[in-house]
């Protein structure tokens, strides 16, 4: 993320951890403190957007606010 927010190079993560996919799109990178640090309550980074696979599909793109109001099943499940 370090690289991300600093150097503003484009990243990837890929997990299944929910955890860090959302810690990617609620903290941002200090400089100063240099370390992370979340963003204010109820912000997120409007640049990180996810995607998500199903059988080799992409059946998901988008913000965390989408992906949480997703009505996919699959994504439904994954999220619970």
């Amino acid at each position: 993320m370090k690289e991300r927010d600093f150097y503003g190079t484009p990243s990837i993560l890929v997990t299944h951890r929910l955890q860090d996919a959302f810690t990617l799109c609620t903290h941002r990178f200090d400089a100063e403190l240099g370390r992370m640090v979340p963003l204010p309550k109820g912000q997120t980074d409007p640049n990180t957007t996810f995607l998500m696979l199903e059988e080799g599909r992409l059946i998901f793109d988008g913000s965390l606010h989408d992906l949480e109001r997703s009505r996919n099943e699959f994504v439904r499940e994954f999220l619970e």
